[in-house]
């Protein structure tokens, strides 16, 4: 956040959620770092969950805060959700693992809006799928994985869950929260899988390598889900394998929603279409279609998709506005700048498609493509420029040296810089000069706004010059 009053004065703050249920605040300019305030969100007795507790290596070793936080601008306040266990257990039985939403002051981090909420399985929809009781679906603290963003629309903070590794029984979930009081609990509840499909596990979790989900001007949200059961094209309320519109008004509601031909394929060979996020395009003044949305998964398909008639599932075709096969898997959420759209696929060069705004589509294969490669899990990119008009940079992170069991090694991330009008010129990256390295790769990290960068005047012409200004010398825990 920029420009908050903050240690006496005016100051750029940039905010570190960890696996360790840690958030920090650290200055964004100054070096040596400065650190303002950090914080613990375990309740008395308690500690972070390890991979062991969920059975999956997915995330290791140690699991708390994994979804990105929200920041309200107006009131100051960063919404994050945190995950711990009682001491000496493991999560076993599941009353002694908790989830909770935290309201926290962005310059004491004191709670706010009566946070924190102890998400349990109180919380409940109808249904008769995987792990149902008396005709009710439970959340389940345990099996649920907050791994997607949060989102902050119209007033209320939305939170999306997953699963560790598909261990079961486990759903896709939505659960709204009035954000000026979180303390009342949830506003609006969905679930992805509520009722029994024969054959299928329930699953449909909404992870999108973590992205949060997208949201229009008319508040509707939009995310794709994963592996999981499906019979919304008999009238049902399963959505696996789907790209989801999500009403806001009034009860959480389908209101539209595209799902590949091949769905059933996808659900048994574990290919989720939802491991890749959703992108909301910028509405179109002219041209066939003026609302737009892109995204795609591990079949490394993307879809671009008409927000106001999505398509719906048809096992004969896919009745999309355009299919983009990237022929890589994607785990990553594109950017759209300036009629450019960029994405790296798993062992894919950074992409750059062209948006022709007559026929409504992307170039059937990229325009300019960066050096080659991201290696798992690609990488989500991200846009900066002043305005349409102004020189803008694609900053991109390479993560593959993550560090788990699943990792090829461990070892820094690396940032780059590309030039977003043509992504085949590399500006700067993270390994030139001294002292410019950073820390350890972190899996689906995207590159967001938290590197502070010096641009001379000729910076374009002398691409040596985009060198960060200050690196950071704090310390803190695996995020």
């Amino acid at each position: 956040m920029a420009n908050l009053s903050i240690g006496g004065g005016r100051h750029n703050v940039v905010f570190v959620a960890s696996s360790r249920d840690t958030i920090y605040a650290f200055d964004a300019d100054q070096s040596p770092c400065v650190t303002y305030w950090s914080v613990s969100l375990f309740g008395s007795g308690e500690t972070y969950l390890n991979s062991g507790d969920v059975s999956s290596v997915d995330i290791e070793t140690d699991i708390g805060i994994v979804g990105t936080p929200v920041i309200d601008l107006t009131s100051s306040t960063l919404y994050v959700v945190s995950k711990s266990k009682d001491s000496g257990t493991s999560c076993t039985p599941s009353s002694s693992c908790h989830q909770r939403l935290h309201a926290l002051n962005l310059t004491d981090h004191a709670e706010k809006f009566g946070g924190p909420y102890d998400l349990t399985p109180s919380i409940t929809v109808p249904g008769n799928a995987d792990g149902s009781i008396n005709g009710q679906v439970p959340f389940d603290p345990l099996r649920e994985n907050q791994r997607p963003g949060l989102a902050l629309v119209n007033g209320v903070v939305y939170i999306a869950w997953g699963s560790h590794g598909d261990r079961g029984p486990y759903h896709g979930w939505v659960i709204g929260f009035a954000a000026n009081n979180i303390g009342a609990g949830p506003s609006a509840v969905w679930n992805s899988s509520p009722t029994a499909v024969s054959g299928s596990p329930s699953y449909g979790g909404i992870w999108m390598s973590g992205g949060a989900p997208a949201a229009d001007s008319s508040n509707n949200l939009y995310f794709l889900t994963g592996n999981g059961a499906f019979n919304a094209d008999s009238g049902g309320s399963d959505y696996g394998d789907s790209t989801v519109k999500l009403s806001t008004s009034g009860s959480l509601h389908v209101t539209d929603y595209f799902t590949p031909a091949n769905q059933s394929s996808l659900n048994s060979g574990d290919m989720d279409h939802g491991s890749g996020g959703a992108a909301i395009l910028v509405d179109q003044p002219s041209g066939p279609v003026q609302h737009l949305l892109i995204g795609g998964g591990k079949p490394g398909v993307l879809f671009l998709v008409n927000r106001d008639n999505m398509g719906h599932f048809n096992a004969g075709s896919n009745n999309v506005v355009q299919s983009l096969n990237i022929g890589r898997a994607i785990f990553a959420t594109g950017a759209f700048w300036n009629n450019s759209f960029y994405i790296a696929a798993v062992n894919n060069s950074m992409n750059q498609f062209t948006f022709n705004t007559g026929t409504g589509q992307f170039s059937s294969s990229p325009t300019h493509t960066s050096a080659c490669c991201y290696y798992h899990p690609g990488s989500t990119p991200s846009v900066s420029s002043l305005g349409s008009s102004t020189a803008g940079i694609v900053w991109a992170l390479d993560n593959s040296q993550y560090c788990t069991s699943s990792s090829p090694g461990c070892g820094p991330t690396v940032l780059h810089a590309y030039d977003a009008t043509n992504v085949s010129i590399e500006l700067w990256n993270s390994t030139r000069g001294s002292g410019n390295s950073a820390g350890n790769a972190v899996k689906f990290t995207p590159a967001g706004g938290s590197v502070t960068v010096t641009l001379a005047p000729d910076a374009f012409a002398r691409p040596s010059n985009h060198v960060p200004k200050h690196t950071s010398a704090c310390g803190a825990d695996r995020t």
